[in-house]
C-alpha cells in the first residue's frame, strides 16, 4: 500500500513540476523544490523495494535463496 501511494505522490509531483516548467514563469526555487520532493520519494520507493526483498530473503531457506540466484543469474 505504502508503495502505491508513494507512486502516486511520485505521479503528482512529476506532474506539478511539468506544471511550472510550462507555465511561462520561471520559478527556480520552487522547481528545485519538486526536484528534492521527486528524488525524496523515489528514494522511499525504492527502500520500501529493498525492505521487501530482504524481508522475502530471510524467510526463504539457502536452498531456496540459491535458485532464486540461479534463475536471476541466467539472465
Amino acid at each position: 500500500k505504502q508503495r502505491i501511494r508513494l507512486g502516486a505522490d511520485l505521479m503528482i509531483a512529476h506532474m506539478e513540476l511539468d506544471r511550472l516548467v510550462h507555465s511561462g514563469v520561471l520559478d527556480e526555487p520552487k522547481m528545485h523544490e519538486m526536484a528534492k520532493l521527486i528524488g525524496g520519494l523515489k528514494m522511499q520507493k525504492v527502500q520500501i523495494m529493498v525492505e521487501a526483498k530482504i524481508a522475502l530473503l530471510k524467510i526463504l531457506t539457502d536452498e531456496q535463496r540459491q535458485k532464486i540466484a540461479d534463475i536471476h543469474g541466467s539472465h
